[in-house]
């Protein structure tokens, strides 16, 4: 059984650790997908690592999307109720849109598999460039809203946003 699964089993409601969890398993990806834009220093882009990028990278996009969208929907909303502005959930949700619109660029130069080798170095650069952002993102973000939700979220509204949150990403 999952480990998420578990603790929604055992009643135990920490919102940012399902985020964490969550998150790990995307900066997995990310270092696989990093590891394959190494490769393209010195080489063409060969099919194998084209159709690689892709599929890493539509991973990483679409699993994003979820979480984002989860954390908007819910958590973020809550934050925001609670917080005066400017608050730290808005410098997050533009970060959401930073980071996908890098994902959405590399699978647009991608998506042409005859101009991506032309592309390389682009793409090369977009996918470090990802790298470095959605680390930074998820390091503030763990130490943020691991804060701010400690801080401001009644124990009940914890429940209700570790649910939702846990039904919109594990469909």
């Amino acid at each position: 059984m999952p480990a998420i699964q578990e603790k929604v089993n055992e009643q135990s409601y920490s919102v940012v650790e399902l985020l964490e969890s969550e998150y790990d398993m995307i900066l997995e990806k990310l270092g696989n997908l990093e590891l394959l834009a190494l490769k393209l220093d010195n080489s063409k882009l060969e099919t194998e690592h084209h159709i690689e990028i892709f599929k890493l990278n539509n991973f990483i996009y679409s699993e994003l999307m979820k979480y984002f969208h989860s954390e908007e929907d819910y958590l973020f909303k809550e934050l925001s109720r609670l917080m005066p502005d400017p608050s730290s959930t808005r410098v997050m949700a533009d970060e959401h849109f930073e980071i996908l619109r890098v994902c959405n660029k590399i699978q647009s130069y991608l998506s042409d598999e005859d101009a991506a080798d032309g592309r390389k170095d682009e793409i090369q650069g977009l996918i470090y460039y990802l790298g470095g952002i959605l680390r930074r993102h998820i390091q503030r973000k763990n130490i943020m809203l691991h804060h701010e939700v400690s801080l401001l979220i009644p124990e009940d509204t914890k429940e209700y946003l570790y649910r939702e949150m846990y039904k919109k990403t594990h469909r």
